[in-house]
């Protein structure tokens, strides 16, 4: 489950599907709640405790499991809540252009943060045996990305006139909001790709209306109207069904000049990142 930019699951559905023998330690902060296998762990103590995202490790034969109790995971989120990442996105993108340190400092940043989200999104499908592994790599990873953010943001104030950057006093040091700060940076330039290309098959059947006509009159439907755009001019079965839903107004000059102006946003935004 994703709450604000959190990812957790409650202990009880997090262990549903373990081995029963499983051994595991479940522990807070600063002491052991429960140790044992999964099959005797009470009912009460795990539908009560949440597990975070990439918190799980293996110690020998055992589980270790890190848990907040749920009012915490409620206090983070308010907290997490209270901070902007799109407007520290943003703040970032308007300054780096004044000079190429700043740039590189920049890239090597989202460099950081797509190696760091690698291991932060998959850690679930990762086997218990090499959890040891990837955990040291995980946090190697973390640690480069908060490196990254306080090299830009070092470069950032010997530019500033104030020698303040607000962004990054804003940002704090707390390891978690950081690294939901690394994945925001990774999801926002997924969905800007994915977008772009959605728009641009858009604008291609906007440009080609009277073929795109001729296949859905002709089609028994619209999943093989969908499959015969795919198979005809190679688009992927997003960009297919994006053309299929098209409405008759799409094909208008307004319309046309609507996706031509979100395709030229997106690609300035997008010309500040590097290719990952």
């Amino acid at each position: 489950m994703k709450i604000g930019e959190i990812y957790c699951m409650n202990l009880f559905d997090f262990l549903e599907n373990w081995h029963p023998n499983t051994l595991i330690i479940v522990e807070a902060e600063d002491y052991i709640i429960f140790e044992g296998t999964v099959k005797d762990i009470p009912l009460e103590t795990s539908c009560k405790y949440w597990v975070q995202e990439g918190t799980v490790r293996k110690d020998g034969e055992k589980v270790v499991i890190p848990v907040k109790y749920e009012a915490e995971i409620n206090r983070r989120i308010e907290e997490q809540n209270s901070i902007s990442f799109s407007d520290i996105l943003s703040n970032i993108l308007s300054i780096i252009d004044s000079n190429d340190y700043l740039k590189e400092a920049f890239e090597s940043m989202v460099r950081s943060a797509h190696s760091y989200t690698y291991y932060r999104k998959n850690w679930n499908r990762f086997s218990i045996e090499t959890l040891g592994r990837c955990n040291k790599e995980r946090t190697i990873n973390h640690d480069s990305f908060i490196e990254a953010i306080n090299s830009l943001s070092g470069l950032i104030e010997e530019e500033s006139i104030s020698g303040l950057v607000p962004w990054r006093v804003a940002l704090g040091n707390d390891r978690k909001i950081i690294g939901d700060f690394a994945e925001y940076i990774i999801d926002r330039l997924e969905k800007a790709k994915e977008r772009i290309e959605i728009l641009e098959s858009i604008k291609w059947a906007q440009e080609h209306q009277n073929q795109v006509y001729y296949i859905v009159e002709h089609a028994l439907d619209s999943i093989d109207a969908k499959i015969q755009i795919m198979q005809q001019f190679k688009f992927s079965e997003n960009q297919a069904q994006a053309i299929i839903d098209m409405r008759v107004r799409a094909f208008s000059v307004d319309e046309r000049e609507k996706i031509a102006n979100e395709l030229q946003e997106i690609f300035e935004w997008i010309k500040h990142f590097p290719e990952l």
